[in-house]
């Protein structure tokens, strides 16, 4: 997972075993947050089988609650930018 999420962004933070952040900078420039992560989730679950939540903030922390929403609303379908 975290390899596939590597290749999906410029950047990539590894911060436990089963979360990273990823650097998006200019991604929001050619299409919407919500349509890539709709695309990250995609290809995570067609190649590992793992569904995923994905949050998008300006920081770290607004990044984990906009993952954490993503994960307990299920009206988002997975994916939650601030």
């Amino acid at each position: 997972m975290m390899a596939i999420l590597g290749e999906m962004a410029a950047g990539q933070e590894v911060y436990s075993i089963d979360e990273s952040f990823l650097d998006v900078t200019g991604i929001g420039s050619l299409f919407p947050l919500d349509k890539f992560g709709q695309q990250m989730r995609t290809r995570i679950r067609r190649e590992t089988g793992l569904t995923i939540g994905v949050g998008f903030g300006p920081t770290k922390t607004l990044a984990k609650l906009a993952n954490y929403t993503a994960k307990k609303w299920t009206q988002t379908n997975g994916v939650v930018d601030l």
